[in-house]
């Protein structure tokens, strides 16, 4: 179960520190957050402390998870400052590094169902075509803008990356990629999309609200914003409490539910339009890690779960166990109606 933040019912409510203070610790800079990032509230609960368990070189620091009591964001209090983003995002970090490994070869026809799944939602609200401009946000080196060129023929896509060499691979294969975070973006500099499309970014953000303000300033009238990221309203949240892989601590600082993602929707003038759950393999391995380095210690997990850029390799008993991780995830959607990844679906109102 999650630490509460009370020794006898977990509910005490305490007062936020003034936002954006600022204090050294240990080998990082830590900045108070303060109000919800969300909806501003600053009553909340502690839920856990987390600290880093996937990479040897980042910070050993732990840090409080909160839930915001007013729309049960879970979010750092206080998180890394952003001038201790490359210290928490080490050159080896799992985003940046390619596959490797022979043990996965699809045939183009199964690669292409396997990526055209990932979009299924998204075709129910938009029409995919040669003049659909899509902007993706965290590109890395590409590989969904590969799809998207190979089996949509789209031709008009941007991608922003925080990683110079991650944006620089991506322009290697003939993309519009560049080094910057959507919050540093000057809109008018690119002009305005139909999808604005991003896997697992907005919980690792200062201020998902601005992220959400900046989207719907580059959408067209009537244009969709649709974000992967996980779901914390799930049972192995609250089985593997602070060892849960979905908190990858502390890279995600602001983590979503259906309550909290309509009220993002709301504040920053989206439509809700709808949630698909998904799946994630590398949640269940980064659970595992956790408990195992807290038990049995680190060599032990590193070998039975490695978590870092390993998790990319295409060996068979790797991708075996990233395929198990993402069939848990689609049973508990079955079984339960959700599971620990959700991609959601907003729409810019159309000009009337």
């Amino acid at each position: 179960m999650l630490e509460p933040s009370s020794p006898t019912n977990g509910q005490s409510v305490e007062r936020a520190r003034p936002s954006a203070v600022v204090e050294r610790r240990g080998s990082i800079a830590l900045c108070a957050v303060g109000a919800c990032p969300v909806c501003a509230s600053s009553a909340k609960r502690l839920l856990c402390q987390v600290q880093e368990h996937e990479y040897a070189n980042t910070t050993d620091e732990r840090f409080p998870m909160v839930e915001c009591l007013g729309c049960s964001l879970w979010y750092l209090d206080p998180r890394p400052d952003e001038s201790a983003l490359d210290v928490i995002y080490p050159p080896n970090y799992y985003a940046y590094a390619s596959a490797s490994g022979a043990g996965a070869r699809l045939s183009d026809g199964v690669a292409e169902r396997l990526f055209r799944s990932r979009f299924d939602v998204l075709e129910r609200h938009v029409q995919l075509t040669a003049d659909t401009r899509w902007l993706e946000i965290g590109c890395g080196q590409g590989e969904v803008l590969e799809g998207l060129r190979k089996y949509y023929r789209l031709e008009q896509l941007v991608g922003l990356d925080y990683s110079e060499s991650a944006a620089a691979l991506c322009r290697d294969k003939g993309f519009d990629a560049r080094a910057l975070r959507i919050e540093d973006l000057v809109a008018s500099e690119l002009g305005s999309f139909d999808v604005v499309h991003s896997a697992h970014v907005i919980e690792h953000v200062a201020s998902p609200l601005a992220y959400a303000h900046k989207a719907f300033e580059l959408l067209r009238p009537g244009g969709i914003c649709i974000f992967a990221t996980p779901n914390t309203q799930t049972w192995e949240a609250r089985l593997f409490g602070r060892h849960w892989g979905g908190l990858h601590a502390p890279r995600h600082w602001a983590l979503f539910n259906p309550r909290s993602v309509r009220v993002l929707a709301e504040r920053s003038g989206f439509v809700f339009e709808e949630i698909v759950w998904s799946r994630s393999g590398c949640f269940w391995i980064w659970s595992l890690h956790s408990l195992a380095t807290a038990y049995v210690g680190r060599r032990v997990a590193d070998a039975a779960f490695p978590s870092d850029q390993r998790i990319n390799d295409t060996h068979l008993p790797n991708v075996a166990r990233t395929a198990c991780g993402a069939a848990l995830d689609l049973l508990n959607a079955r079984l339960f109606g959700r599971s620990s990844t959700m991609v959601v679906v907003l729409r810019k109102p159309p000009v009337r």
